[in-house]
């Protein structure tokens, strides 16, 4: 899969999970499923605007292929092009989404701090 890439500079990159953040229960913070050993980020990096669409291309095409692998999960620092913003918010915070979205109603109902993967304060849809 990366000898496809069309960049020098992309990459995929595997983080390994486990230790002390398995140790805790998804309920004692933001953090949802801590169960899995492995993440994977994958880095569709280049220079040129001329590289856009394959770069892109290589980065969905890598996406889909690893699904079959994968829980399901995000992980916000990776959010990708934010193509789909509420999906990655309830695929990152699932088990704690409920609970999160009183919290920003309650301590940010006006989304002052909005500028990244937010949980919007008028999602009323919390799984």
């Amino acid at each position: 899969m990366h000898e496809a890439s069309p960049s020098p500079r992309a990459t995929l990159d595997l983080w390994q999970l486990g230790g002390a953040l398995a140790r805790r229960s998804p309920g004692d913070s933001a953090v949802g499923d801590r169960s899995p050993a492995f993440l994977v980020g994958i880095e569709a990096n280049w220079v040129s605007a001329d590289d856009d669409k394959a770069c892109i291309a290589w980065g969905r095409r890598a996406f889909s292929e690893l699904q079959p692998f994968a829980t399901g999960g995000q992980y916000v620092n990776f959010p990708g092009l934010y193509e789909d913003h509420d999906l990655m918010v309830e695929n990152t915070f699932r088990p704690n989404l409920a609970r999160l979205v009183a919290l920003k109603q309650k301590y940010d109902p006006t989304n002052l701090f909005r500028l990244n993967a937010n949980i919007r304060p008028e999602r009323t849809n919390a799984l």
